[in-house]
């Protein structure tokens, strides 16, 4: 028996809020079950460094120990900051809720770019900049994301004293964001493995955890918009990502590169 008209609107939004509800309990197992999972193994190397620390015969095995604990801390906070991402990024895309709106890049990257000025200045990176589009449809805190995370691995992955540089442009109706880096790059046969979570494609002494470009990854999903890994001018790697949405060009930078940090 169909329930009377006036009732419906409000059965509907009840049915609507407890699948709402679902999905967000969903979510919170999917990410519970993967930090109990993953933060099994730095927990145990930070116990272990304690260990040793704790049993040290002088001053040098001591603080040999303490330093490697401390790096083991900095990792363990880093994969917890990037699995909070995830989960954050899984509850948008869930949510179908999300609403595009414009994003004045400029201001996102000198955000991104003066959180990472420590960083940067740790291994004399200078970051550069070419925005020929100013703003581009979008989320806010999801390209935040996008661009902090590949910020982050062209920092941390190519040279010291070596370069990045950011670009946004115009092309036919697409808004193109390139991030050059003068590092390694990656090999052509190992750019689809690179988005695989958890997969550092053999660089088992890096700093990163293996989620950064799988984080990118969905960000450039939840956006319709499509990634590739490339070959950089700068002689590293490039990431494009191509936004279908067009740009809001009432605002134009300047197209020659400008000094973010050094």
């Amino acid at each position: 028996e169909c329930p009377p008209t006036e009732v419906l609107p409000i059965l509907l939004s009840m049915d609507s809020l407890f699948e709402r509800m679902g999905q967000a309990l969903n979510a919170e197992r999917r990410f519970t079950s993967m930090a109990a999972h993953e933060m099994k193994t730095p927990l145990a190397g930070i116990r272990a460094q304690a260990q040793l620390a704790a049993g040290a015969e002088n001053l040098g095995e001591a603080r040999e120990a303490l330093a490697a604990l401390i790096v083991g801390v900095d990792r363990s906070a880093h994969l917890l900051d990037q699995l909070l991402d995830i989960a954050r990024i899984e509850t948008l895309t869930q949510s179908g809720e999300l609403s595009l709106r414009p994003v004045d890049l400029a201001s996102l990257v000198h955000d991104v770019s003066e959180d990472l000025a420590p960083l940067a200045a740790t291994r004399s990176v200078l970051v550069t900049t070419d925005l020929q589009v100013r703003r581009v449809h979008g989320h806010g805190f999801g390209l935040y994301l996008a661009l902090r995370n590949l910020m982050v691995n062209a920092i941390r992955y190519g040279h010291e004293h070596g370069r990045v540089h950011i670009s946004v442009r115009q092309q036919d109706a697409d808004v193109v964001l390139y991030v050059d880096d003068s590092g390694q790059g990656i090999a052509p046969q190992d750019r689809q493995k690179a988005f695989e979570r958890f997969n550092r494609l053999g660089l088992q002494h890096a700093d990163g955890v293996g989620l950064g470009l799988s984080i990118v990854l969905m960000v450039v999903e939840l956006h319709s918009a499509r990634i590739q890994l490339l070959d950089s001018p700068l002689g590293g790697l490039r990431v494009q990502i191509t936004f279908d949405e067009p740009a809001e060009n009432a605002a134009q930078m300047s197209p020659q590169p400008q000094p973010i940090l050094a």
